[in-house]
């Protein structure tokens, strides 16, 4: 029973505890999207009322120009070793920063807790599978870190891992090589271990704001970006010291939280470098991850705001019959009227076939498969000798599987590839076998693709600057007086060897790429891009499954009549 002068609150439904001068507070997950609350309040002697709350939350907008794409983050945290020493505050640590970045930044986050090698490794391997172009990740670690003196070279320790056997170590150099392999546009690392300096080590952090703020923003979007921020450089780190958190990670935290428009990873270490320092003996570091990349972008974190409209209902009675029903429509209607779904408007239709918005759902539905019609590909032809059409798109000519193209004179020579299944990797015990060529997994390509039976060679590419003016840079990583580095006056026109037109272009960016692929794709009206991973070497492994498609002997004999290796003059071992 309810005390005189007492009220019963509920917020959909779940009670929600008063204070004696009325106020109360709730804490509610609001998704992405449009969500309501209902705000249900019963007096002693009766009476009702309720309030509506209704709540959009979007993305926050800076410029309507920017498109920033899809969020994911990785999130390791380790506490509890099987043979190290326990940290005391990884695990805490990970789990504030997923459920940050999940709340505030709309992140899609996996959150591993004590993870193995085994654990970390399959993870890295599922977001490199999954991820697009268009997509950012921000991968975090808390947990130990070693560095092998002799060998200069830095390790995550999984909760496996053992001091004096390396098995279950995880190396810093095996991370950069899967930043480098994903197709993301930007990659951002935060490491909170000791010695995680190493992933920065000689590289020098180049990430200058500009002075009008969005123009700088889309450049930074533009461009790709393998980034590192860590809690020191090459020295022990401590693992407490910000009250819940590690001194490290409560100044990412609170730069984070208290964060209210977009905000670049420079910006992010010139807030927490400060507070770190002055309550560690450690100097946070950012920079480029070396060799995996980088290409002059900056991972750029855009917090999600909320729009609140707030309707306040007062029924007098509960409404039955006919009211419910047109309530009920009501609600249905705003529910999907701003979808592209056409199931949800065939749905309103078998429930109200004569309802209010009959009309509008019927002509919604004659709008949505006009769209369909217009960008449908037709479905995965499970026989490997139907016709396909070269690239995605409409076209009046088809080619069959093994059958050759060119879209035009100046466009490169392509082959169908049919559709069909492979084991992506290699088995664990293969010969000189690298840690990132696994682990092994199924791939399915579910239709045939065209691709180029040659690497675009310098003829094309130049076709395209003379045409374009594009400008490809004028340095690049070469190898000269038997070291590899960048240098300037090097570029695909002149890489440090002598080359023909006909030879494959080098020197190129993964920007200059997409740059040719989208001037392919203005010239022909069609649809060019680079391959996936998974394509590719489902196209190289041309249905083997041997170390090289020619079979397993990498003999001079061998390798020699089938590959395009260095000579004996070079001190190359491949």
């Amino acid at each position: 029973m309810t005390a005189p002068g007492e009220i019963t609150l509920t917020v959909n439904g779940q009670p929600v505890p008063v204070a004696q001068d009325g106020s109360f507070r709730i804490r509610q997950r609001v998704d992405v999207g449009r969500s309501k609350l209902i705000l249900a309040v019963e007096g002693s002697h009766g009476d009702k009322a309720e309030h509506r709350v209704l709540v959009r939350r979007t993305t926050a907008v800076v410029t309507e120009s920017i498109e920033y794409g899809t969020y994911y983050a990785l999130i390791i945290g380790n506490n509890d070793y099987q043979t190290l020493g326990d940290l005391k505050m990884a695990s805490s640590d990970a789990e504030a920063m997923a459920e940050l970045l999940r709340e505030r930044y709309g992140f899609q986050v996996e959150l591993l807790i004590d993870a193995t090698r085994a654990d970390i490794i399959s993870a890295l391997a599922r977001k490199r599978a999954q991820l697009t172009e268009n997509d950012n990740l921000l991968i975090y670690y808390a947990g130990h870190g070693i560095l092998d003196i002799d060998s200069g070279e830095g390790y995550w320790l999984p909760v496996d891992a053992e001091r004096s056997n390396p098995v279950n170590w995880i190396a810093l150099t095996s991370i950069t090589a899967q930043l480098r392999a994903m197709s993301a546009k930007h990659v951002m690392v935060i490491a909170d271990s000791c010695y995680s300096g190493v992933l920065t080590r000689g590289t020098e952090a180049d990430l200058k704001t500009g002075a009008e703020r969005t123009a700088w923003l889309t450049r930074m979007n533009a461009r790709r970006s393998r980034t590192a921020l860590t809690s020191g450089g090459l020295e022990p780190v401590l693992d407490a010291g910000g009250g819940k958190y590690s001194v490290f990670a409560n100044a990412v935290l609170e730069t984070l939280r208290t964060n209210t428009g977009v905000l670049d990873g420079q910006s992010l270490f010139n807030a927490i470098k400060r507070p770190v320092v002055v309550n560690a003996d450690q100097t946070p570091e950012y920079a480029d991850v070396r060799k995996a990349g980088h290409d002059g972008g900056d991972f750029l974190f855009v917090p999600l705001k909320v729009d609140v409209t707030v309707t306040v209902v007062t029924p007098q009675a509960t409404p039955t019959g006919e009211a419910v029903t047109a309530q009920q429509e009501m609600l249905f209607w705003q529910s999907i009227q701003s979808g592209t779904d056409p199931a949800m408007f065939e749905a309103y239709l078998a429930q109200y076939p004569s309802g209010s918005f009959a009309v509008l759902a019927r002509l919604k539905l004659e709008q949505l498969e006009e769209i369909q019609t217009a960008v449908a590909i037709p479905p995965p032809v499970p026989m490997p000798e139907t016709s396909v059409q070269p690239v995605v798109g409409i076209y009046a000519q088809t080619y069959k599987p093994g059958e050759t193209f060119s879209d035009c004179d100046k466009c490169p020579e392509m082959v169908v590839v049919p559709a069909g299944s492979f084991t992506m990797g290699s088995p664990s015990y293969e010969k000189d076998r690298q840690e990132n060529e696994g682990p092994q997994h199924e791939v399915i390509i579910p239709q045939p693709f065209a691709v180029g039976i040659y690497e675009v060679t310098r003829r094309e590419f130049a076709r395209f600057i003379s045409e374009t003016g594009y400008y490809a840079g004028n340095s690049c990583y070469t190898y000269e007086g038997g070291e590899w580095h960048e240098r300037s006056n090097r570029s695909w026109r002149d890489p440090s060897f002598r080359q023909t037109d006909r030879d494959p272009v080098v020197c190129m960016s993964w920007k200059d790429s997409q740059a040719y692929a989208s001037w392919l794709s203005r010239e022909t009206g069609k649809s060019y891009r680079l391959l996936s991973e998974a394509e590719w070497e489902y196209a190289a492994r041309a249905g083997t499954q041997t170390r090289y498609w020619y079979g397993d002997d990498n003999t001079a004999s061998q390798f020699c009549a089938y590959g395009n290796g260095a000579g004996r003059e070079t001190d190359f071992s491949w």
